[in-house]
């Protein structure tokens, strides 16, 4: 929704007909699959209540990926899945970028959501250029935002000024 309300152009399913339908009526263009997504956006965000759902939608959207394409795994799954994951999309010349949420429907609906990211930092996020639909930082911003010793004070811009509200930490091995 929030992304929708950014101004986006944004692909979508859920195995919840009702849920597709009522985003649909907001804007959403629906797809019949998870592969119908891959083929359609550009940058590919997941969200799945159980490691089963990640590894099924993420076999259908690897599948259909094409190369230069981000994976955003916003799950909570074990490190081995994600490492798998992030291997397989590798090989496709997909950016894998494993970013659990914290905060509930209730932050996500604020754009409040404290994300945590990991992945390769330098491809995957400098392209991933929807961090503002998500109520996040620029991206232009995002080398300025992180201060040693950074311990989940609001955002702030390379001026100074708050963000919208997203804690966000970013770990590259």
């Amino acid at each position: 929704r929030r992304l929708l309300g950014a101004g986006y152009r944004v692909y979508g399913f859920n195995r919840s007909p009702e849920r597709l339908e009522a985003l649909a009526q907001e804007g959403l263009a629906a797809c019949a699959g998870p592969g119908e997504v891959a083929e359609r956006a550009d940058v590919i965000m997941t969200a799945l209540p159980t490691e089963e759902s990640v590894r099924e939608v993420a076999d259908a959207v690897l599948a259909a990926a094409r190369n230069g394409q981000v994976l955003v795994e916003h799950s909570t799954v074990a490190p081995q899945l994600s490492r798998d994951i992030a291997a397989r999309a590798k090989d496709l010349g997909v950016d894998y970028l494993d970013a659990p949420v914290s905060g509930g429907p209730a932050r996500a609906e604020d754009g409040t959501l404290t994300v945590m990211v990991r992945g390769e930092v330098a491809d995957g996020v400098a392209r991933l250029s929807v961090a503002d639909g998500c109520g996040g930082i620029p991206v232009d911003d995002l080398p300025h935002v992180f201060e040693p010793g950074w311990r989940g004070e609001p955002a702030r811009n390379s001026d100074g000024e708050p963000g919208s509200g997203l804690g966000l930490a970013i770990v590259a091995e």
